[in-house]
């Protein structure tokens, strides 16, 4: 039951006297490994073809075809930006609160297995959302100002909603794409195995948000991506 499964993730997660150890292999480069969508032509058809997420960089409106060529070094371009990333899951594999990269966009794929609960808050509520979660973990937040970078922090949607923020919730099947929106925070879970494919994507109206990214990690010490 979905809803059961949803209740214990949390229920275990807010709990300190639950250890549950999962394995989730994540952030698994299509280019060393293999994508969902097939090798070469053999993608299983024109549809399968034109909706390759390998094919999203080089897209005439995607901005990455400027930034993000292959090079001798690096064929397949740049993992899990130019090039798709791979995810198995198992149940409660989880991702924490983050956004992407310079706050790209991204374009997520289930191929087959469990759905997959996200959590997700609009980019407009972003500073909300920092400010939340710094009240509801404030000594993590005191030895790692840095915190959701680390990509470690898991927020109940409850503890965000009654802290003013607006957290939206779904859930994705098999054969589901899932969009992104440029700071956007995210996290969620697997209800059991399952394996999905994602890549970044950055279209012109990005750019403000890339600039404004970038002046972000530097005020927090950190190099942009």
């Amino acid at each position: 039951d979905e809803a059961a499964l949803e209740a214990l993730f949390w229920r275990i997660v807010q709990t300190d006297h639950e250890d549950l150890v999962v394995q989730y292999g994540a952030d698994l480069d299509v280019g060393s490994h293999a994508s969902g969508f097939g090798q070469g032509d053999e993608a299983g058809g024109a549809m399968a073809g034109a909706w390759d997420l390998r094919r999203l960089a080089s897209h005439p409106d995607s901005l990455l075809r400027h930034v993000a060529r292959p090079t001798p070094s690096q064929p397949a371009g740049v993992p899990g930006v130019s090039s798709p990333w791979l995810y198995v899951g198992m149940c409660y594999g989880a991702f924490c609160w983050h956004v992407e990269d310079l706050w790209m966009y991204s374009c997520n794929y289930m191929h087959e297995g469990s759905p997959k609960t996200w959590y997700t808050v609009p980019g407009v509520a972003a500073a909300r959302f920092e400010r939340a979660a710094r009240a509801l973990l404030p000594s993590l937040f005191a030895r790692a100002p840095d915190l959701l970078f680390q990509l470690v922090a898991m927020l109940s949607p409850s503890d965000l909603k009654a802290s003013g923020v607006p957290v939206y919730r779904l859930t994705q099947r098999p054969r589901e794409f899932v969009i992104t929106f440029p700071r956007a925070y995210h996290a969620g879970f697997s209800h059991g195995f399952n394996v999905a494919e994602a890549v970044n994507f950055a279209a012109p109206n990005w750019l403000p948000f890339g600039r404004n990214a970038a002046l972000c990690a530097r005020a927090h010490g950190r190099t942009p991506p």
